[in-house]
This record gives C-alpha cells, sequence and structure tokens, in this order.
C-alpha cells in the first residue's frame, strides 16, 4: 500500500494559507508536476498544480481533479482504467470524479481537452494528514546516522508532500 504523508506546521497555518490564497500570478507549482500551460482565456493552469507526478491518491474513495480552461471545454481524465468527463463553467473550471480506486500504481493520470497532461508515477494508497510543531519539518536527512538510514531505507511507496508554511498577511 503507497502511504504519503502531507506535513503542515500547524492547522491555524492551513487556515492561514487558506485566507490568504495566492493569486494565479503567485502560484508556484511543486518540484515534479507536470507542465501545463496557463489558458490565456482564465489565467490559471489547465491542470491543478497539486496534481504532480509521484502523487499519492487515497484509496477507497471517489477521486475529484480539476483545473481551468475556456468555458465550455470538455475534459477527458483517464486514471487505471477509469474515465471521466466534464465541462468547463461560465468561469472556466472543470472538475471530474473518478470511480473508487483499490490500492495500487504506479499509474498515469491522463488529462486531455484543449490540452493534454500527463502526471506520472501515481500511486493510490492512504493519505496522512499530520500537522504538529516545528520538528514536523525535520527529515531523515537531518537525523542522526542520516546516510545509513538512507541507504538501509526499503520504503519506495511512502511519499512525503510538504505544505509551505504561510503567515497571515497585515
Amino acid at each position: 500500500i503507497a502511504v504519503a504523508l502531507f506535513a503542515l506546521m500547524s492547522f491555524s497555518c492551513w487556515a492561514a494559507m487558506e485566507v490568504n490564497r495566492p493569486t494565479p500570478t503567485e502560484w508556484n507549482a511543486p518540484p515534479g508536476a507536470p507542465t501545463a500551460s496557463v489558458d490565456a482565456a482564465a489565467g490559471k493552469p489547465f491542470l491543478h498544480a497539486l496534481f504532480s507526478d509521484h502523487m499519492v491518491l487515497q484509496r477507497d474513495v471517489a477521486t475529484a481533479i480539476w483545473g481551468w480552461t475556456q468555458p465550455g471545454k470538455e475534459v477527458t481524465v483517464t486514471l487505471a482504467g477509469k474515465t471521466a468527463t466534464g465541462v468547463a463553467d461560465a468561469q472556466g473550471k472543470w472538475l471530474v470524479r473518478l470511480d473508487t480506486l483499490p490500492a495500487g500504481g504506479p499509474h498515469t493520470i491522463t488529462v486531455t481537452g484543449p490540452q493534454t497532461v500527463e502526471v506520472r508515477d501515481v500511486l493510490v494508497g492512504d493519505v496522512w494528514l499530520c500537522s504538529g510543531q516545528s520538528n514536523m519539518q525535520m527529515s531523515v536527512g537531518d537525523s542522526m546516522n542520516a546516510k545509513a538510514e538512507i541507504a538501509a531505507a526499503t520504503h519506495p511507496r511512502i511519499r512525503f508532500f510538504s505544505v509551505p508554511w504561510a503567515g497571515l498577511r497585515p
């Protein structure tokens, strides 16, 4: 089973990020995010930057995948033999829901419409949301005997995604 760990400094930081949601020009895709061009009409990415190579999706629940394109355009998403199609609303946002998937992978998410984007090495498994104090950001590379621990690691299906800290703006 694949496992993804999402580390947040604290729930108050999460709330701060929601309150101060970045504008489309401030969005920064995470490392390994697929390179999808920005739709000129909407000024937003065709596929949301959350969907990136090496990600993990929660097993046994419907999966929502979304992005933006020109209003009225059809978008089709395929993952692990399941396909869903949606149409962008008047603001250009599209959203599709894929039926539940069992644990497994790696898979490729293919999104087609006015553009085509592939997200590779996607696992389906358990996604854990972890929060706590600053020690939550400590990686194995910063631990005692880091080189030996990394060399001995046998957990290729564990993925770690860290949400950047954001504070309230005055």
